[in-house]
């Protein structure tokens, strides 16, 4: 299932830990960056970490996580 977490961010290539509802996740690997995100690897999957500073910017982020649910369905 798709996570969404939304809180802010300091950019930064420092690893971040994550809480959900089913348990703590840590980065552990910095994978690639592309012009909004930084994809780690995770236990077991990877984190895109999308790094909104701009209105277009997010509404691009929202368009591609709401691709992502759909696909998912």
């Amino acid at each position: 299932m798709l996570k969404c977490l939304s809180r802010k961010l300091e950019i930064t290539n420092s690893p971040q830990i994550y809480r959900l509802s089913k348990g703590r996740y840590k980065e552990e690997e910095l994978i690639d960056v592309g012009g909004y995100s930084q994809i780690w690897k995770c236990e077991g999957f990877a984190i895109k970490r999308m790094l909104i500073n701009s209105q277009e910017i997010y509404l691009m982020a929202r368009q591609e996580i709401n691709m992502m649910v759909q696909l998912q369905e």
